[in-house]
């Protein structure tokens, strides 16, 4: 008999860990005990040498997740920090990538817009219902979205409080891949083999640069990236990058360690 237990199923393959969100009697609600354990397999994630890249995704087509699960007493977490769930990836020194088909609302938009690449197909359905409701759009929603839209069109999402569907939040700037109806797991498997395939400081580097220096002036960028520079270069990475390239080789960085993302 299949199990409808509201759960966060973890698997790993190939240095890549896929984290599910399971509710589909509810769209992928999140319940507060869900957003706990999402919250133990991001850190978790982050915290293992051998997990390259993280992917995010709903269980089955129907949904990514439709938010909280308005069925519980509270829309927050009174009781533990599963409200940190929704914000975290963003946090982390792994990259982690949304794959969305269906419905993405309230804090699945949240969790979709922390992670650092966002694939999707047509069904996607993206909302933010906080307007409707007479709630503020939250989890750096308001921040985020006037710099993947334009801000007149972060202003009419958030304040019409309407869908959004997928080719037209690939056509705005929300969604960065667009994917054929069913794909989107696997083509966010194979994005996901191919950035765990390649330098991980570099990789965590990367990430790191693009959240700190979106806000700094040119001078301070180019001495950021100056530092990372020799800083990079003195690692495994670069040895075996120019090694390869001597050798004519492609490189092979799969027993490199995950390194800790330097600011």
């Amino acid at each position: 008999m299949e199990n409808h237990t509201p759960a966060i199923n973890v698997s790993t393959a190939d240095k890549v860990r896929t984290i599910e969100i399971c509710n589909p009697r509810k769209r992928n609600a999140m319940t507060h005990r869900m957003a706990r354990s999402l919250l133990q397999a991001l850190r978790t994630a982050d915290r293992d040498p051998g997990t390259r890249v993280v992917i995010l995704c709903g269980a089955g087509d129907l949904a990514f997740s439709s938010g909280h699960d308005l069925d519980e007493a509270s829309m927050f977490d009174e009781e533990g920090d599963g409200d940190l769930a929704f914000e975290y990836p963003a946090q982390m020194g792994t990259p982690v990538i949304a794959a969305v088909s269906g419905h993405c609302h309230g804090a699945g938009l949240i969790l979709a817009l922390s992670c650092d690449i966002r694939l999707a197909d047509r069904t996607a359905r993206f909302r933010s219902p906080g307007a409707a409701f007479g709630m503020l759009p939250m989890g750096g929603q308001i921040a985020l979205l006037p710099r993947m839209m334009s801000p007149g069109r972060a202003s009419l999402f958030l304040m019409s409080a309407c869908l959004l569907e997928g080719q037209d939040a690939a056509d705005w700037g929300l969604v960065d891949l667009l994917v054929p109806d069913g794909d989107v797991k696997a083509r966010a498997r194979e994005l996901a083999k191919a950035i765990a395939s390649n330098s991980p400081g570099t990789i965590a580097t990367i990430k790191s640069g693009i959240a700190k220096l979106a806000d700094e002036e040119p001078a301070a960028r180019m001495a950021w990236e100056q530092r990372q520079v020799a800083r990079l270069a003195v690692l495994p990475d670069a040895a075996e990058g120019v090694a390869a390239a001597r050798a004519r080789r492609d490189p092979d960085f799969s027993d490199i360690e995950q390194p800790v993302a330097s600011n």
